[in-house]
């Protein structure tokens, strides 16, 4: 008994040490659903409308079922497969998770018209129950929503959520077009030309901020109003544009203000003196901004351009810095328990695949709330929607070389 004791003392010690190692090692369930997604790609081709049917005839937890399909179904919108539940839909897609002595097996069946197609992967069993362990409690969905082989600075959605949206406007250097959805593809109905400066910069930033069909356009030199025909139909953009220094405005979920100036012939920006208390200090140079509730009260995170992000109050004292994150943040509203978020891309070379991850601010420490999401390329730009119920984004697809515009929810996982 005694040697029994001191063999099972030793096992403890030897699981507490290797486990960590041991349970970052296994392939990833949500891994294997992208991978089933991506076949299921390949098959279907992208931008259409699938009707998704979900079966789980495994001993494969619930919870986890419903997290693999999110995984599954959000890869597939990321290639610009809406899944609907529409009978009318042009595809559909049967999702079933099954399983053996040895491993777990999802199958997608796949009927298109006149073909049916079968896809499969893997998955065993001792993996996916060290994956079970440790499950974020929210998941980031993002939804292809544009793609084109020219530059585009950014976009808006008309209407929400963007799955629903009516119109979308795209945002380029030189002109400004607007879309009217047709099915599962985006019709062009109208465009109107803009006259920046030029030369322009290298790296030229755009905006467009949305108010229902009221909007105004920012661009390097070049400011604009205008506005869309409301109803069901948008064929004409009304907008009048003049030439202003180009200056930038935030607004936070409290409806507080902050103002940059985007340095000429560079994509990076200086603060406003005439937007900060005198009791603050200057807050650096700095590639985007989004507020956060900290501790129930408002505040800023900047990311510098010296690879820092700094969180300071409203009247511009340093709160905190937070290291290893990207150029680009956005606030989001999530559903799930923690309520405002904090979306940051990966500090990753700007010619490398982009990564992107919430975090939620407790105190001076941001706290990742959900697994990091690879995307097709670099990301170019990304704002928080006007609902603040999402983060719209442009990503440079580096396989293609198309230019791709995402809208960014969180789901609850559980």
């Amino acid at each position: 008994m005694r040697n029994l004791g001191h063999k099972l003392i030793v096992f403890v010690l030897l699981l507490i040490v290797v486990a960590p190692s041991l349970f970052s090692q296994v392939p990833s369930w949500s891994d294997a659903a992208r991978r089933l997604a991506r076949q299921a790609v390949v098959v279907v081709g992208p931008w259409q409308a699938a009707r998704l049917i979900v079966r789980n005839e495994s001993s494969l937890p619930a919870h986890i079922a419903d997290l693999a399909r999110d995984a599954f179904e959000n890869e597939l919108e990321s290639h610009g497969i809406r899944c609907l539940n529409a009978m009318d839909a042009s595809v559909t897609i049967k999702l079933t998770f099954s399983e053996n002595l040895r491993e777990y097996l999802w199958v997608a069946e796949i009927l298109q018209a006149d073909v049916h197609d079968v896809v499969m992967v893997a998955l065993e069993r001792f993996a996916a129950a060290m994956q079970e362990l440790s499950v974020p409690s929210v998941v980031l969905r993002p939804e292809l929503i544009w793609t084109q082989t020219e530059p585009f600075l950014d976009f808006a959605l008309l209407g929400s959520p963007a799955s629903r949206a009516g119109h979308l406007l795209v945002l380029e250097f030189s002109r400004l077009a607007i879309y009217q959805r047709n099915g599962a593809a985006w019709q062009l109905v109208d465009t109107q030309p803009l006259e920046p400066p030029r030369p322009g910069p290298r790296d030229p930033r755009g905006r467009i901020v949305l108010s229902e069909t009221v909007f105004s356009v920012h661009l390097p030199g070049l400011e604009c109003s205008g506005a869309v025909s409301a109803g069901g139909s948008a064929q004409k953009i009304g907008l009048a544009c003049e030439k202003s220094e180009a200056w930038w405005e935030w607004s936070g979920p409290d409806g507080t203000l902050i103002g940059g100036i985007l340095v000429a012939g560079r994509n990076f920006f200086r603060s406003l003196s005439w937007f900060q208390p005198q009791s603050g200090t200057q807050v650096p140079a700095f590639y985007s901004v989004a507020p956060v509730r900290r501790d129930g009260h408002s505040a800023w995170i900047y990311t510098g351009t010296d690879g820092v992000a700094r969180m300071y109050s409203p009247d511009n004292r340093l709160l905190a810095t937070f290291m290893g994150w990207g150029s680009h943040v956005a606030g989001v509203l999530s559903p799930c328990e923690g309520g405002w978020q904090i979306v940051a891309s990966g500090s990753a070379d700007w010619k490398a695949t982009d990564t992107l991850q919430a975090f939620e601010v407790r105190g001076d420490q941001a706290v990742a709330t959900t697994r990091t999401v690879e995307l097709s390329g670099p990301v170019l730009s990304m704002k928080t929607a006007e609902d603040q119920s999402r983060v719209l984004l442009v990503v440079r697809n580096w396989s293609t070389g198309n230019y791709e515009a995402y809208a960014l929810a969180l789901s609850c996982s559980r």
